[in-house]
């Protein structure tokens, strides 16, 4: 490997690494973390979120985080982001060896500097949840297919082609498969006449993915029953794709079209570069084209017929666009070397093009932290310094033919980004993301062991409540505010109440009976508050009544309503004569029984 490989995955490994220590942030975040954290207690089949199934995925990415957290022996936020750390790098070691095969390793080099500067990626290695699992998987049964269908490899490639889709089935269900063989499907389409279905072995792979669908829906079902097998096979499946209403995320059917460009940005001249067709009339390669090609077209078209969509989606074919990429950069620096100047305007020009937004996008985040009045003013100045500095030795490879120094320009300029962003950008936000400080100060307030009652408690709030304090979580509905003096139903009133409000044009009444303990606004509009039940004062006593009537005396109107009213005994009282009692003794116990019983 040489010094240029180093540098360029040091790098890499540094990026995905450097800002994982973090705080717990939305969407998602709170949510994963905390199903990790009870499946490392309570191992199982189904995952659980503050005690309730959660029925939306597979347990392998949840079994994966649990044993990072018995190994390490810590529910740190660290240790549950350490998934995505390690699974991206794993998809970038998958990527590097595919595009070794594919064109050799300057092609693979830059494969995984395309793929290791898109933003998605990159914010997905740092980020809690499923999706950079199901890239590694979905990488690695696509390298197993192109080894089958381009470069005719054995039962090697078999193996890793229908295990790559079974563990991508375990993962995150039927979305992995179904995208990875609908690319498949086109490719095979596009090359109807060499039939190049009976290499993948359809009988046997179908054979093989029932049998993992079917085990993965048998013990779902015996540890959930009807139901759990219900809300994974239908609800987040069927429902997702077609009518998301309750799962949300309802895109129109042209999301992706428009969702792509943004994902490549920095890369957005070589994706434009593939409508020419001087790229597709030259011969190297030409197999790995077509089948990266055609498998991104297939996966877009499955992905943009369902319903439910999400930029995130994209991740799975992130991998094998970079190859793509990387293949137009190649072709670009083999033009430039064999063709004449006047033949070689349309390529020259795409390469500054490319060159030039890669160094503006390192520009970027200095530039905004200046415009925005961040503290860190002499970091933004460095850092827009050392972006010019990068573009004079871009400027210089390109005059000179020498596109290996432009491309390292360009890559230290997405990366100097990248840094920008992590270490000067991230601490900002998460200050005012984190929600370390107000769950800490809950934790304190409340007796020990105590539930937290919460009212508006979304996915997030049954998360990082547990996550942080171990305490368990019990939803109130707002209905039952009305009774806050007198009870839930026939509980008693809780002496905290969490309440949560994400709009921030709703003002939040405040319950009566209660007085409000913390506030704490998250992000633009989700607000944190806590109240506390106010102490009920003691009732007074009823005055007491010292008039005493005759029991020949008319009772008077207002105290025939008088329930405590009691009149004297019809016979007089008989007192047993005490031995050598004076009678003032005696007429003075007789004037004071006569008082009692008059009350």
């Amino acid at each position: 490997m040489s010094a240029r490989e180093i540098t360029v995955w040091v790098v890499l490994v540094a990026l995905c690494v450097i800002g994982s220590g973090r705080a717990l942030w939305t969407p998602d975040e709170p949510r994963e973390a905390e199903i990790i954290r009870e499946m490392a207690l309570s191992p199982g089949m189904i995952p659980q979120l503050n005690g309730v199934p959660f029925h939306e995925k597979p347990p392998l990415y949840y079994w994966a985080g649990a044993l990072i957290f018995r190994c390490t022996g810590s529910h740190s936020p660290t240790a549950a982001r350490s998934v995505s750390v390690i699974f991206s790098l794993l998809t970038l070691l998958a990527l590097y060896l595919w595009g070794r095969q594919a064109a050799g390793p300057r092609v693979a080099l830059l494969a995984i500097m395309i793929l290791g500067g898109c933003a998605e990626f990159l914010v997905s290695a740092h980020w809690i949840r499923i999706d950079p699992l199901l890239m590694f998987f979905c990488t690695l049964a696509l390298w197993g297919a192109w080894q089958l269908l381009v470069a005719t490899r054995g039962i090697g490639a078999l193996v890793l082609t229908y295990s790559g889709l079974i563990l991508a089935l375990w993962t995150k269900g039927l979305v992995g498969p179904v995208t990875v063989l609908a690319g498949l499907g086109v490719y095979c389409l596009l090359n109807w006449r060499e039939r190049p279905w009976r290499t993948l072995r359809p009988l046997t792979g179908a054979s093989v993915l029932l049998g993992g669908l079917l085990l993965l829906a048998g013990l779902i079902y015996l540890e959930g029953g009807v139901h759990a097998l219900k809300a994974w096979g239908w609800d987040n499946h069927v429902l997702r794709f077609i009518d998301p209403q309750e799962t949300g995320h309802r895109q129109p059917v042209y999301y992706y079209l428009s969702r792509l460009p943004i994902t490549l940005i920095p890369w957005l001249v070589a994706l434009l570069y593939l409508f020419r067709r001087d790229f597709w009339r030259s011969q190297r390669a030409l197999g790995t084209k077509r089948f990266c090609l055609a498998v991104t077209l297939g996966a877009l078209a499955i992905l943009s017929a369902a319903s439910t969509k999400r930029e995130i989606y994209l991740l799975p074919i992130l991998p094998i666009l970079s190859l793509l990429l990387a293949l137009v950069i190649d072709h670009w620096r083999e033009s430039l070397r064999s063709l004449a100047p006047q033949d070689s305007r349309g390529v020259r020009l795409a390469a500054h093009l490319q060159n030039g937004l890669l160094l503006l996008w390192g520009l970027v985040p200095g530039t905004a932290l200046l415009v925005y009045g961040a503290p860190e003013r002499a970091e933004a100045i460095a850092s827009i310094l050392l972006a010019l500095g990068l573009a004079l030795v871009a400027g210089w490879g390109l005059a000179t033919r020498r596109l290996e120094w432009s491309a390292m320009a360009g890559f230290a300029s997405v990366s100097l980004a990248a840094l920008c962003l992590l270490l000067l950008i991230v601490p900002i936000v998460n200050e005012q993301k984190d929600f370390t400080p107000f769950v800490t100060e809950l934790d304190q307030l409340l007796p020990a062991g105590a539930p937290v009652m919460a009212v508006g408690a979304d996915e997030t709030v049954r998360g990082i409540v547990p996550f942080l304090t171990g305490r368990e979580l019990r939803t109130l509905a707002a209905s039952a505010l009305e009774e806050s003096g007198r009870g839930f139903g026939h509980e008693k009133a809780p002496t905290f109440l969490l309440w949560q409000n994400k709009s921030r044009h709703e003002s939040t009444p405040a319950p009566a009976g209660y007085d409000l303990v913390l506030d704490h606004t998250i992000g633009h509009s989700r607000r944190l508050m806590l109240w506390r039940r106010k102490a009920t004062p003691p009732k007074p006593l009823p005055p007491r009544r010292h008039r005493i009537r005759d029991r020949n005396e008319a009772p008077r109107p207002e105290e025939k309503r008088d329930e405590a009213f009691c009149r004297l005994p019809e016979k007089p009282l008989a007192f047993r004569r005490r031995d050598n009692a004076h009678p003032l003794d005696i007429d003075h116990e007789f004037h004071a029984a006569r008082a009692v019983l008059s009350r």
